[in-house]
């Protein structure tokens, strides 16, 4: 007779490993990977991945816009577009390759990390400076009043540097989030 039937210890591995899939007993929804609950929990991660990946998409792409005024002054049009989707996806690349690749050793993860910073003081220089470029007059006198100050370059620099260096910030701050979620449900 056959050893799996009789419930004796099966020496093949394979037998073994058929024979505890055919025992398993009926799910009662309680499993985190079948039933109404597990469906629930993966729409609710799928919906947490969503949530973080999409303003640091559509701020991206309004930064590589605002990137491209900024490289547009030293490249022509086409250079201008190919580098400002560049360094955003570049930025983003870097951000992740540091959390997702835990085999680099200390020389890469700093020569990552100052890639990262490079990034973002020429995409705070580019939103910065696209700012400058697109800002409403009526706006600024209204902030130089709202805050009891003279209307001056001064007031025009300080709600550009506001306005520009914030989307990156927030953006590669998003994308850290993301890529920490994604890291702690993997594992």
């Amino acid at each position: 007779m056959n050893d799996e039937f009789l419930g004796k210890p099966v020496k093949n591995k394979r037998i073994r490993a058929k024979q505890q899939q055919q025992v398993k007993p009926a799910s009662s929804g309680t499993d985190l990977f079948s039933g109404p609950k597990a469906t629930i929990k993966k729409n609710i991660n799928w919906f947490i991945v969503t949530v973080l990946g999409i303003p640091p998409m559509i701020i991206s792409i309004i930064s590589a816009v605002h990137i491209f005024d900024f490289f547009l002054v030293g490249n022509s049009k086409i250079l201008a577009i190919a580098l400002a989707g560049s360094f955003e996806f570049l930025a983003m690349a870097s951000l992740v390759a540091i959390w997702e690749l835990k085999s680099m050793n200390k020389t890469t993860v700093l020569a990552l990390w100052s890639m990262i910073l490079l990034m973002l003081l020429l995409m705070i220089t580019g939103n910065v400076y696209s700012t400058w470029l697109n800002l409403n007059s009526e706006g600024v006198t209204a902030i130089s009043e709202l805050i009891g100050a003279e209307m001056g370059p001064s007031v025009k620099r300080g709600v550009a540097t506001l306005q520009g260096a914030i989307l990156p910030i927030c953006s590669l701050t998003f994308i850290k989030i993301l890529a920490n979620y994604i890291i702690v449900r993997k594992q």
